[in-house]
């Protein structure tokens, strides 16, 4: 490592690195990096107990694999009948099925935290698939959501039947009044 002087780094003012080490990340102190060892409120820091400053460990959980158990019998085998047909991961699948049942419930199931009160919350449900490119999260989700698909389907059918004989009823309405007159 180059050894810089404290003024050379003071009037380093054109945000240049001085070194080819200060973009590094490498997972080492950061008190090793120069251009922290400029920073004046590191000593405050020290001062009042907070130590040296260590690098934010970037590291993810891990994620426990899906059970059937965490879903009703029913939901469970319709999960790993998708998958098993696929190919496809479980979670994956899971997840798309219990987001299709937690729109399709909506507003329809509120938890009321205080007895005596008229306050509810809404629990609202969020669900994100990621994996890598040709994961078949797409295939999972189409599958998983069929049954929402269809469901919707049904009803907009319905809607427009409905709609049509409010028009048909509505033209039988004004033949009828001018009749009358």
């Amino acid at each position: 490592m180059i050894e810089h002087n404290p003024s050379d780094l003071a009037n380093n003012n054109g945000n240049v690195p001085l070194n080819n080490n200060d973009n590094n990340n490498d997972d080492v102190s950061l008190k090793s990096h120069d251009c922290l060892k400029a920073i004046p409120y590191e000593v405050a820091l020290q001062q009042i107990g907070w130590g040296e400053i260590q690098p934010i460990n970037s590291a993810l959980l891990s994620v426990e694999p899906f059970h059937a158990t965490q879903v009703p019998l029913v939901l469970g085998s319709y999960i790993y009948d998708i998958a098993d047909r696929q190919q496809s991961s479980l979670d994956f699948v899971a997840v798309s099925a219990v987001c299709a049942l937690a729109s399709v419930i909506g507003n329809g199931v509120r938890i009321a935290p205080k007895q005596h009160d008229d306050w509810f919350i809404v629990p609202n449900l969020w669900g994100v698939i990621i994996g890598e490119p040709s994961a078949r999260k797409t295939p999972a989700m189409q599958a998983a959501l069929a049954p929402l698909y269809n469901l919707q389907n049904e009803w907009h059918k319905n809607c427009q039947h409905q709609n049509k004989q409010a028009k048909v009823n509505e033209a039988f309405e004004t033949l009828h009044k001018k009749r009358r007159k």
